[in-house]
């Protein structure tokens, strides 16, 4: 079986002669129901692995997703001036579709505070933007006003994503300084 990111790798690499590379910062067990558990790499291991890649290839955009522990975060703010990657979007997961936190929520504002004013692009779900402000967003006008306020963290280029919202996929764009909202019906998947 393989997986999107594969298929994009594949893509980029045969059409494009693009290369892909990933840094594991934490191993995930799961199966095919649950996730079970979560468990970071100690930073070292990280930066490592980051130093082997920039050595090596001329990096010319980075999505950061898989970071779940501050001190790993911080390193990572620390060396991305030093890595002169033109775009990087920071995109993390910090809770199940359930609403199940995964990692100690003491780590997610700071994870936030180092990775976000480092960033060209933070993409943020709902229910992380709900944890970092303190109040709760339950429709589009709120998201517009949640990306606003998300400015206030160092976004510079934010889109806050609300899929789950009732029967609308509602996404809200923060762009120079204004926000734009996409609200649309959901379509069928069955």
């Amino acid at each position: 079986v393989m997986d999107l990111a594969e298929v994009i790798h594949k893509d980029l690499v045969h059409n494009f002669r693009f290369f892909s590379c990933g840094v594991i910062s934490c191993l995930y067990y799961q199966n095919t129901a649950t996730l079970t558990g979560i468990e970071p790499l100690p930073v070292p291991q990280v930066a490592q692995q980051l130093d082997a890649i920039f050595s090596d290839l001329m990096v010319h955009g980075a999505k950061i997703a898989g970071i779940l522990d501050a001190g790993q975060a911080k390193r990572l703010a620390s060396l991305l001036p030093t890595f002169k990657v033109p775009v990087t979007v920071f995109a993390p997961r910090f809770f199940t579709f359930e609403g199940r936190s995964l990692l100690p929520e003491d780590q997610v504002r700071p994870i936030c505070e180092a990775l976000i004013p480092v960033c060209a692009v933070t993409v943020l779900h709902r229910r992380t933007a709900e944890f970092l402000l303190g109040h709760p967003i339950p429709d589009v006008n709120a998201m517009r006003d949640a990306a606003k306020e998300m400015e206030g963290l160092g976004a510079k280029t934010l889109v806050l994503t609300g899929g789950d919202l009732a029967s609308r996929a509602v996404d809200a764009l923060l762009e120079n300084g204004h926000v734009n909202a996409f609200d649309v019906a959901k379509q069928p998947t069955d």
